[in-house]
């Protein structure tokens, strides 16, 4: 009997030495697999933004060719000074933090922070959902949980467009300034729209709605002129006819999120009319707004260089397509480099477009 407890004794002393000298290893083995698969960390910076500024929510997937222009262009205009970007996948900006940590707050949030495999399956039935019906729910999921953080602190105004769309005054159409009795400013001025937005906000009428609709016109890709710099904003002046719905699509929402409970933005169903006792009709006639939202086509090179789940298969039929748009020329937008440069300087405006040129 005590021969047996002393080989067990051994053999247990035996087995704890081997797991003292193993088990580093194995702890540092494991580390390095698991930071092979995680995805990338949820970023932001310290930047405080004033609280007479707007915000944005973005999904983003490899618009690495557009996203500065977008940002340098809206903080100018829009007095934009918050963004929440969801990173769908695709490139990981995480540069933008610390890029613009001087002037607006990024928040950058991986794919599986505001689409969790638990919340975008619910059902056997999700589980089967095709790639642009995955992308839809995911998008779903984004704007909910953005417009839901953004609420949470305090935020009022928040525009909900892609990279490849730019805010701007609609001056297409005499009507519109007649139906509002107001004066739309130079989109050279510096927060402009913002302005403009708080004024209209006062009065009686679609604009002193907690939601905005935002009519959309698809600019294509004829160059105007011999533009120096390679910005969509001043080489693209084209676009599609007001009455063409299928080549412009339907009008995008601005929230202001204090006037909105979190019950409301818990049920927000998708991009175009975001909450349906809240938002009017996405179908809005240009001629019943005063502002309107440039949707770029761009180059080829920048069309091609983002995968887009929703259209797999025709591609290159949906560029061709919007690209050759001819029905206008509108060179409205263009003013607001000029803008920008004289407000901030040439420093500043290198260091929101280094990556442009």
């Amino acid at each position: 009997m005590k021969k047996l407890t002393f080989y067990l004794l051994g053999a247990i002393a035996f087995w704890l030495l081997m797991s003292w000298l193993l088990f580093p290893k194995f702890e540092q083995d494991t580390s390095m697999t698991s930071d092979a698969i995680t995805s990338p960390a949820q970023l932001t910076n310290t930047f405080v933004p004033p609280p007479d500024s707007f915000s944005a929510c973005i999904m983003f997937k490899d618009d690495t060719l557009r996203i500065r222009e977008w940002i340098a262009y809206h903080y100018h205009v829009l007095s934009l000074r918050q963004i929440i970007i969801g990173v769908d996948g695709g490139i990981y900006p995480a540069e933008l933090v610390t890029q613009y940590s001087d002037f607006i707050k990024i928040t950058l949030w991986p794919r599986d922070v505001f689409a969790p495999e638990a919340e975008m399956y619910t059902s056997q039935r999700k589980k089967e959902m095709d790639a642009a019906n995955k992308f839809f729910r995911r998008q779903t999921l984004f704007l909910r949980k953005c417009s839901l953080e953004l609420r949470q602190q305090k935020r009022h105004w928040t525009v909900f467009i892609d990279p490849d769309e730019f805010l701007n005054f609609n001056k297409l159409t005499n009507q519109t300034l007649t139906k509002t009795n107001s004066v739309i400013p130079s989109i050279r001025e510096e927060g402009s729209i913002y302005k403009f937005l708080n004024q209209e906000s006062k009065k009686s009428g679609s604009y002193s709605n907690p939601c905005i609709a935002v009519p959309r016109l698809m600019f294509g890709n004829n160059v105007y002129g011999e533009s120096v710099l390679p910005l969509d904003t001043l080489r693209f002046r084209s676009h599609a006819h007001l009455k063409d719905t299928r080549k412009n699509g339907l009008a995008k929402n601005m929230l202001d999120l204090s006037r909105i409970s979190e019950y409301q933005l818990q049920r927000i169903k998708g991009i175009h009319q975001m909450i349906r006792k809240v938002c009017w009709s996405p179908f809005i006639s240009f001629h019943e707004s005063p502002l309107k939202i440039n949707h770029y086509i761009g180059s080829k090179e920048t069309f091609f260089h983002r995968h887009d789940a929703r259209d797999a298969d025709g591609r290159r039929d949906t560029y061709e397509k919007a690209a050759n748009v001819s029905d206008g020329l509108d060179d409205s937008i263009v003013p607001w480099y000029e803008g920008f440069m004289e407000t901030n300087g040439k420093a500043i405006v290198a260091k929101f477009l280094g990556g442009c040129f």
